[in-house]
């Protein structure tokens, strides 16, 4: 998926998106008066401004938000549903699957393939195994 469909996807569901600049984060997702809205970092990438839309886009097509004084139960939970709305949106099993097919297994090779920053790739595998698609 391409940076203007998630675009397009915020759009689509009333979700507004912002540009800070925010020197602890590189998102964030507030619900404030029946509406999600999205802040992303000033200084982003294109491609960490694509993989931290489509995790704040998780946070809010699944519902998975949490306050300052959550549980670290409920922290992880949301972060997990929010992780795999944007690994399977992003990245398909399927392209994946391509991918190492076509001799990309290193993860710098995996992420040169997809044009993604390392940590999300390493992300994409971690989600892919906990659904249980990889070994």
């Amino acid at each position: 998926m391409e940076s203007l469909e998630l675009y397009n996807i915020a759009e689509n569901d009333g979700i507004e998106i912002h540009w800070f600049e925010l020197p602890n984060c590189s998102a964030l997702t507030e619900y404030l008066y029946e509406r999600y809205y999205i802040g992303l970092d000033t200084h982003l990438s294109q491609a960490q401004e694509k993989v931290a839309l489509a995790h704040e886009l998780g946070h809010c097509k699944t519902d998975a938000l949490y306050g300052r004084d959550v549980s670290t139960a409920t922290l992880e939970r949301s972060e997990s549903r929010a992780e795999k709305w944007s690994v399977t949106q992003l990245i398909s099993f399927d392209d994946l699957l391509c991918a190492f097919k076509k001799g990309n297994c290193e993860v710098w090779e995996l992420a040169e393939y997809f044009d993604m920053p390392e940590d999300f790739i390493r992300t994409t595998l971690d989600v892919y195994r906990r659904l249980g698609d990889l070994a």
